[in-house]
């Protein structure tokens, strides 16, 4: 006798569906969003610094520059810092910290930079809660070095904010004409998208001790009539130095040439003195080759420490009205002009 077939059914269990679920949920990243509040910060500064030629003094310091935020990130955060600063070249290090030179300044101040980053807590949903302080991270940085950094104590919005110091290097120290620097950028590992960028422009004015420009007293040999026949013509050049003595190097010097006896001129020709006897002549003085205009203000370069040495040449210059042989005297004060 047959017996009848037996069907058997298998219920699905549960349990498969929720080992499922836990395994998807395990393949979350553990970072939270973190949307960026504040993309870009800017440190533009001139800084004003007293020279002197000990080496690692502190010249001045700039705390809570070039700010950018990341909005309410919690969770883990992994973030990498890319210091691409063209305009330092790293030197030494000084208490702990990579310190630079400013590229193409030697004898510039040395420059360290830090990344200090700190969180601030979102405000609480019960009124009766705690708001939990901030937490606060320093991270030195060195040019043309990347970094990362592992963010894992804090709630709410990070902030990045940039110390930088600036040392004396030893010896002469230099100014710095304003100029870029570079920029830091800085990358969520988790979210490669987003982005802080921290641009840095800076500028070194030197304050110290006076350059000083020693008197100089130039006497030409005397012409004849006849090599200053036309108005505007010239003899007897002679070239001279001025020496200007600075105890800094580096810093943007400008000349003036002011006519003692009649201050308002601004032709290129000294006038007589009086008890001049000769008539029709001025003096007048060129540098490199270009006559000078009198009250006019030109550039000398920068200052090197210790003697600099203005190149000049003086000659005669034959102006309209009769001219009367005699002698000429003309006096002149030069002024040097530096910050």
């Amino acid at each position: 006798m047959l017996s009848r077939p037996q069907m058997l059914f298998f219920k699905p269990k549960p349990l498969a569906a929720v080992v499922s679920l836990i395994l998807a949920a395990g393949m979350l990243p553990c970072a939270q969003a973190c949307p960026v509040a504040v993309p870009v910060g800017v440190l533009d500064e001139v800084y004003s610094v007293q020279y002197t030629d000990l080496p690692d003094i502190l010249l001045a310091s700039h705390s809570g520059a070039a700010y950018v935020a990341l909005d309410q990130c919690t969770g883990t955060v992994d973030l990498d810092f890319a210091p691409l600063l063209t305009g330092l070249r790293y030197v030494r290090t000084i208490n702990g910290e990579p310190a630079h030179e400013i590229a193409g300044v030697p004898g510039s101040p040395l420059v360290t930079l830090s990344m200090r980053m700190s969180s601030t807590p979102p405000p609480p949903d019960d009124p009766d809660d705690e708001w939990e302080e901030g937490v606060e991270y320093q991270a030195a940085l060195q040019a043309g070095r990347p970094s990362s950094y592992r963010w894992s104590g804090g709630f709410g919005e990070i902030q990045f904010r940039l110390d930088v110091k600036l040392y004396s290097p030893g010896g002469p120290v230099r100014a710095v004409p304003h100029s870029a620097l570079g920029t830091i950028t800085t990358t969520i590992r988790q979210q490669p998208a987003s982005q802080l960028r921290q641009h840095l422009m800076v500028g070194v004015d030197v304050q110290g001790p006076t350059c000083s420009l020693s008197d100089t007293s130039v006497t030409l040999d005397p012409v004849s009539a006849d090599e200053l026949q036309g108005g505007g013509s010239t003899a007897g050049a002679k070239p001279f130095d001025v020496l200007m003595n600075c105890p800094f190097a580096g810093t943007p010097v400008k000349l003036t040439l002011t006519d003692v006896n009649q201050p308002g001129n601004r032709t290129t020709g000294l006038l007589p003195a009086p008890g001049s006897t000769s008539g029709g002549v001025r003096v007048q003085l060129r540098r490199g080759g270009t006559p000078i205009t009198v009250g006019q203000q030109w550039d000398h370069g920068v200052s090197e420490a210790g003697t600099n040495r203005i190149p000049l040449e003086a000659r005669y210059l034959r102006t309209t009205g009769t001219l009367t042989p005699g002698e000429l005297t003309v006096q002149g004060v030069l002024t040097a002009d530096y910050r």
